[in-house]
């Protein structure tokens, strides 16, 4: 399969015994999906969160949010225990989304102590996203 054809592929996969196999990456590692956070939650989830909080606004017709989507489920992965990683759905959460001004898909802002240390808008290979992590340490 394709690079492209990765993101617009999708099966279940299904053991004999119909019981569901979650989706494995590249490399087989089992994929963890990235949790969804709202304008209630958002306080809990990412401003007063330990770790530093990676947060994906995203849409249902933003193809470059589609393109990011693998990219962030990876880097979480690797990043596991020292970074937490969510998304939020920028128009189901308006007020979250005018609070940082986000106006563009994907806008991905980082969050380390419940402050801005840094922001990527649009897609982006994972290297930035990796350097806008580890700049901000």
């Amino acid at each position: 399969m394709g690079e492209d054809a990765r993101f617009v592929y999708a099966a279940k996969n299904t053991c004999d015994e119909h019981e569901s196999v979650p989706p494995r990456g590249r490399e087989g590692n089992v994929k963890m999906e990235i949790p969804n956070v709202t304008d209630e939650s958002f306080e809990s989830e990412v401003l007063r969160n330990e770790l530093p909080v990676l947060v994906d606004f995203w849409g249902d017709h933003c193809a470059a949010c589609r393109q990011i989507s693998p990219i962030l489920q990876e880097l979480s992965q690797e990043r596991s225990g020292a970074l937490k990683i969510v998304k939020i759905h920028a128009a189901e959460n308006a007020m979250t989304s005018a609070r940082f001004g986000v106006r563009a898909m994907p806008t991905v802002l980082l969050f380390d102590g419940g402050e801005v240390s840094g922001q990527l808008v649009g897609a982006r290979p994972k290297a930035d996203f990796a350097r806008l992590v580890d700049e901000a340490k």
